[in-house]
């Protein structure tokens, strides 16, 4: 669990102080947190992290869909049923056993959806049905292409709100910041700071499942906005020595 020790009312203080010495508004300020705090939630949303994500999130489907499936090279319909062929070896399926397009195949996987954490349980092989293996992975590319969205909606809100912003050193998100769920960046959006001393700014991710608590936990959201804002006055810190040391002979 991602805990934080930041006293927030005092990087508040300070993030304000900071930036009216950088020339930014209090709205420009709550910008830039809102942009760091989008990529910190991002980075807090299943699968945890920044590098590697993709490959979690597609093992994680992969091995769910081996629980409740039984994967055959061949899969030939006959008057009784289906002959199946496997590293050699023929055996017979009854119809009611057999599963014949990716769609019924995702369908039977998100069924079986019963433990923790929406994961599949480990059926009984007689339990379990059977599906070619040219199906399967037709099954496979329609799951993974929904791999990212939760991530993929903050990236997006974190856009949003960057494009917010005035003035110089404007931050974003990035191109290269968890590339597969870019696509998915219509899932999330935020509102533009309402101007003042005390701005507020919403930001919000359309991805359902982004709810559920196994998903981003209330710590983690929390935790998130906290990092959020104590890079962003970090951020500050930087960028005031940089200008200082330029402006020194």
């Amino acid at each position: 669990m991602i805990t934080t020790s930041i006293d927030r009312q005092k990087l508040q203080r300070s993030l304000r102080r900071f930036a009216k010495d950088f020339g930014d508004t209090n709205a420009q300020a709550l910008c830039r947190w809102g942009v760091q705090t989008c990529r910190e939630l991002a980075k807090s949303t299943q699968a945890f992290g920044q590098t590697k994500t993709k490959g979690k999130q597609e093992g994680a489907i992969l091995g769910d869909s081996l629980n409740v499936l039984l994967v055959v090279e061949k899969l030939t319909a006959t008057r009784r049923g289906y002959a199946a062929e496997n590293q050699g070896r023929k055996s017979w399926v009854g119809p009611e056993k057999a599963i014949t397009s990716p769609d019924q195949v995702v369908e039977w996987i998100d069924k079986n959806r019963i433990r923790r954490n929406r994961r599949t349980a480990k059926l009984p092989i007689s339990e379990r049905m059977v599906c070619d293996a040219e199906t399967h992975k037709k099954a496979l590319a329609i799951m993974y292409r929904g791999a990212g969205i939760a991530k993929g909606g903050w990236i997006g809100a974190g856009q949003d709100i960057a494009n917010a912003q005035r003035g110089t050193d404007r931050v974003n998100i990035g191109k290269n910041f968890l590339s597969y769920s870019q696509k998915h960046r219509r899932f999330g959006s935020a509102k533009k700071p309402i101007p003042g001393w005390s701005p507020k700014a919403e930001i919000s991710n359309r991805a359902r499942h982004t709810g559920a608590n196994y998903v981003l936990s209330k710590s983690h959201s929390t935790a998130a906005i906290d990092w959020g804002l104590k890079k962003t006055v970090s951020w500050y810190r930087a960028a005031l020595r940089r200008q200082d040391k330029q402006t020194k002979p």
